[in-house]
């Protein structure tokens, strides 16, 4: 975690540009639909060209497949045209507007939020609501939004052959959207919904309440979310209309001169060309500013000096640091700011975390900007022990004495700073090129550029180091200039805590005492240092020309694990397609001791976390150039390194070696076992859907531990234990691992030979015994005319959640690509629909779906809702009512429907990997299926093409919903209720009390208890699957 959060330094400055939009619209300016010409006519010949007012041609990567053209149109939108010639590929588009909730109207707060949610309901083209998703879903493709402080993004992806009509309904968002009086009714229930899921999110509650301890009368402060209150109950007790200041808000933020749109598909530049200059020209321009200046600042001087301590939902104690920016500067080109949050946010030798850490005060710490137009802050944030609470302003006062140590480091600051900007240049020449769906990406970072040409370079290319623009940064590092949040309020506080009025937030809040300032300026206790050279940036970025024939993974050590039983072996293949300098290795070490106990489970997690406190500050720098992680499953532990081939081998037997035989002393162990601890309490609070996700997992694999052995033993454990664990563990290991990419093989062999050679060294038993696979629970088939179900009750516990959730798990049998196929066809058909009616039409809750759930090696279909409005058996109700409604939507499909359908799932199933990583994922994904099969997607598709409309009507019926229930049928369904801490005590007796229920039908099914707590005696009476590979043909059973 602590690797991720550094490495979303850039990340978090592009995504501060999240956002959503509002939207009104002009009656009268509905256009028609889009032409398309399939022949795909030259730019030269585009009727429209005349409405293009310049070009643009972005700064491209040495290492670049895709063809770009950067239009702006003559009502002021940017657009970047991106075009895949080499492979046919999904379509994908986004839409970015410089306007979000900082914008929203005093009168009603959330508008920018609830107008991203309205465009999707409806346009004058295309007036019916859910019309937009359900043509996605049914072609393959998806579709979202976000709204942030100052930017909303929309963004959709589709099956190629149909991307064109997927873009017209996009484009009609921004052109004539409806926003009808009834679906602004029952939207704002939506808003309400997701509002009270994400109060539970205690990252949003602390943003939250930043806002509320700022400036008043400053934008920043604004709700942002919304609610049923701020946008109808206020406002109607005001005689506000809210649907009125929806339309005028679009009317006012909603401009083609504030946008920016990306196209990209494989049809050709000049066609895509066509469909922007004649589809997009209509947006109208109302003459408005890209940034806002926003006046004020959000921290004045009498808003610092605070210390802020709020009730967290988990059991966590993180302090976040801010430091309001004196001065800002919105294209971060320009700022000199990385090379400071770079070293703020370090983690090696030397490093402000590393000497916390060391001191047992710290687990985590993460450094990153937030700069929203002309203002900004710089935040430091730290996960503390029990033991770092007591000294919170001893650790800000070395966070000081740090930045001072910086000041006076400028040589250093230089030589590091060169350095990033040569890794800067590698990682932007050799990127791994963006996924086809993910546009939304660079329409944010086209918006936010003041030079459309920087738009793929922008934050990747940072260049900027002016000395005394860094110093005037490091000196806004004062105790006079800060602002303190953390979510662990002391016992003597709680008498004094408050309430924020949105959130409901419980919170203390005082300035600091004489104490506490002489606390911040007490003297220096550790020393720092700075960064070393990085040893880790290659030397060379040299491309092995690849083998004649390399088209599948083979062995170049050990033997076979399908057929021997070797104790370590190397696959590899040579990258032939993206041709780029890096490589992926992933091993798996494999040892009983990890399922066989409980114990084993518990310490297995424990030992990852010490192994990440121990090695990080040795290998931090490599995630500069590269990424490695060491994480572990119920059966193995798994290390995956991947960057630039020049390093990679190399350190990933170095991490190999010292993950192996570090040395883990017990104040380590008794840190990582203290957060462990706290996850586990964490956990118990999450929301319902969480909760019966965990349950249903655990009732279904017997062989793991439940939560309640993981909260038992996290507590009990002891470090001898451990310790023996450590020895259990390396007295029968079996190391595999892939190696991908621009790796020659006599590399991977070196690989193994070396690997088996440290495992040697560190006295790891190579023991070749198999590692059984976590067998799960085979569901008992119902006997004709006695349907059954199997029915278990979760419990919130926590005091502040008021959403229920019903989760219907239907179990399908092992995987197979002919249940694979069947699934795949019906998940398009039936999700599209079960969202417009369950979440758009009846507004039962923000998170609503229908889809396909792998669980080891058996496939399921999962219908899920979370709500705010109902309880858990209202919900069953509904989603009974639909399915019985569905079976005859199914079989009224005509064929030519169904074709279509069929055909987009196998164009999906065929659409090739972007990317290295991608392709590496799926390689590595098939290896440890253990099916032996290279080709599965091949394979799918191949299937798919049998599929009919008549056996996805047979397989529905026998395995959801049947038609006739006195016949025997293969429903086999756990169904979990979720309750709230505010469903009634009769709900839950009501539930317990049950032994049938009725279907619409007025068919009667049995119920069947499962305990959450302790499902063992359940799942003991049934008999189990056997540990097949994921992909092992054996049909619909």
């Amino acid at each position: 975690m602590h690797r991720v959060l550094r490495r979303t330094t850039h990340q978090r400055t592009l995504s501060r540009l999240a956002a959503t939009m509002a939207a009104t619209h002009d009656r009268g300016a509905a256009h028609a639909p889009l032409h398309v010409d399939p022949l795909g006519h030259t730019s030269e010949n585009d009727p429209n060209a005349h409405k293009i007012v310049s070009r643009f041609t972005p700064t491209l990567p040495a290492n670049n497949d895709l063809e770009y053209r950067g239009l702006v149109l003559e009502n002021g939108l940017r657009v970047l045209l991106v075009n895949n010639p080499k492979e046919k590929e999904v379509g994908s588009a986004a839409l970015s507007v410089a306007r979000g909730h900082m914008s929203d109207p005093p009168e009603t707060p959330g508008m920018a939020h609830f107008c991203e949610h309205m465009l999707f309901l409806g346009n004058e083209n295309y007036p019916e609501e859910g019309e937009y998703k359900r043509y996605l879903k049914e072609h393959g493709g998806g579709a979202n939004a976000a709204t942030g402080p100052n930017t909303t993004v929309y963004h959709f992806h589709v099956v190629g052959e149909y991307f064109e009509g997927a873009l017209d309904r996009f484009r009609n968002f921004f052109i004539a959207p409806l926003f009808t009086e009834d679906a602004t009714l029952r939207e704002m229930n939506a808003i309400e919904s997701e509002y009270q899921r994400d109060r539970l999110s205690d990252s949003k509650r602390a943003y939250y309440l930043l806002k509320h301890m700022s400036n008043p009368a400053h934008a920043f402060g604004k709700f942002g979310t919304g609610n049923l209150t701020s946008l109808l109950h206020i406002p109607k007790e005001k005689g506000v209309d809210t649907r009125a200041f929806l339309q005028q808000f679009y009317k006012e933020n909603y401009s083609a001169d504030i946008m920016s749109l990306v196209v990209r598909s494989h049809r050709g530049l000049d066609v895509m060309q066509r469909w922007v200059t004649e589809g997009f020209t209509p947006i109208p321009s109302r003459g408005l500013q890209k940034q806002i200046e926003w006046p004020g600042r959000p921290f004045l001087k009498e808003h610092l000096q605070y210390v802020a301590r709020y009730k967290p939902i988990g059991d966590v104690c993180k302090m976040s640091v801010k430091v309001p920016m004196t001065r800002v500067d919105p294209d971060y080109n320009k700022r000199s700011t990385p090379i400071v949050t770079h070293l703020l946010g370090h983690e090696g030798k030397g490093s402000l975390c590393d000497a916390l850490r060391e001191h047992a005060w710290i687990t985590e710490l993460c450094s990153g900007e937030t700069v929203r137009d002309n203002f900004g802050w710089f935040s430091v944030e730290f996960v503390l022990t029990k033991e770092g609470e007591a000294h919170m302003f001893e650790i800000i006062s070395e966070l000081f004495h740090y930045v001072r140590a910086l000041e006076s480091s400028m040589p250093e600051l230089r030589r590091i700073h060169d350095e990033q900007v040569r890794c800067n240049r590698l990682r932007f020449d050799n990127a791994a090129q963006l996924p086809a769906k993910n546009t939304s990406v660079l329409a944010r970072t086209l918006r936010e550029c003041a030079d459309p040409t920087h738009c793929l370079s922008y934050g990747k290319l940072h260049e900027c180091f002016d000395e005394g623009e860094i110093l005037a940064y490091l000196h806004d590092f004062t105790p006079e200039n800060i602002l303190i949040l953390a979510s662990c309020p002391t016992p003597e506080e709680f008498a004094e805590l408050r309430t924020e009025p949105w959130w409901g937030i419980e919170f203390s809040k005082r300035r600091f005492t004489d104490e506490e300032t002489a606390r911040l300026r007490s003297p220096q206790r550790f020393t720092y240092a700075m960064p070393p050279p990085n040893e880790f940036i290659p030397s060379h970025t040299n491309v092995h020309p690849p083998p004649k024939d390399n088209r599948n993974p083979v062995i170049t050590y050990g033997g076979d694990p399908h057929t021997q039983a070797p104790s370590v072996t190397t696959w590899w293949k040579h990258d032939g397609r993206f041709l780029t300098p890096k490589m992926h290795v992933h091993a798996r070490l494999e040892t009983p001791a990890i399922k066989q106990t409980v114990l084993g489970q518990v310490a297995s997690d424990l030992f990852v976390d010490a192994v990440h406190v121990l090695i990080t500050k040795t290998y931090y720098d490599a995630d500069i150039c590269g990424n490695w992680s060491f994480s572990c499953t119920p059966t193995a532990f798994a290390l995956a390194v991947g960057g630039f081939a020049d390093k990679t081998p190399q350190l990933f037997l170095r991490i190999l070696k010292d993950a192996l035989s570090v040395r883990i002393e017990e104040p380590v162990f008794a840190m990582v076992k203290e957060q462990a601890v706290r996850k586990i309490q964490s956990r118990k609070m999450l929301t319902p859907r969480s909760l019966i996700l965990t349950s249903v997992k655990e009732a279904m694999c017997p062989e793991l531990a439940t939560t309640a052995d993981f909260d038992r033993l996290t507590e009990d454990i002891t470090y001898s234990e451990f310790l023996r664990f450590i020895v259990e563990f390396k007295e029968s290991l079996k190391l595999e691992m892939l190696a991908y990419g621009n790796v020659e093989e006599a590399t991977s062999t070196q690989l193994g030979e070396q690997s088996r050679a440290i495992l040697r060294e560190v006295r790891c038993g190579l023991k070749p015994r198999d590692v059984t696979r976590i067998r799960l629970v085979d569901l008992p088939r119902p006997a004709a005319g006695k349907p059954f179900e199997h029915h278990l009750v979760q419990y919130s516990p926590n005091p502040t959640n008021i959403n229920s959730c019903i989760l219907i798990h239907h179990q399908l049998g092992l995987i197979s690509f002919r249940t694979r196929a069947l699934v795949n066809v019906l998940e398009q058909i039936i999700s599209p629909r079960f969202f417009t009616e369950l979440r758009t039409k009846q507004q039962l809750g923000y998170s609503v779906s229908a889809g396909m759930h792998i669980q080891g090696n058996t496939i399921n279909f999962r219908f899920q809702i979370q709500s705010t409005v109902q309880p858990p058996s209202e919900l069953h109700k509904r989603v009974d009512a639909f399915l019985e409604e569905f079976g005859g939507i199914l079989e009224g499909i005509s064929d030519a429907d169904f074709e279509t359908v069929k055909q987009s799932s196998i164009q999906k199933a065929l659409e090739p990997t972007s990317n290295l990583p991608e392709e590496f994922t799926r390689l590595k994904a098939q290896l440890w299926d253990r099916s032996g099969c290279w080709n599965s997607f091949e394979q799918l598709a191949a299937e798919l093409e049998k599929v009919t409309r008549t056996s996805v009507i047979d397989f529905y019926r026998s395995a959801i919903w049947p038609k006739d229930w006195t016949v025997e049928n293969k429903r086999r369904v756990i169904v979990c209720h979720g309750y709230s801490d505010n469903d009634a005590e009769n709900e839950l007796d009501w539930v317990a009390a049950k032994s049938v229920r009725t279907l619409p039908n007025n068919v009667t099914v049995d119920i069947l208890p499962i305990n959450p707590e302790n499902p063992s005696p359940w799942s003991s009476g049934l008999s189990l699957y056997p540990a097949t590979p994921k992909f092992f043909d054996c049909g619909f059973s």
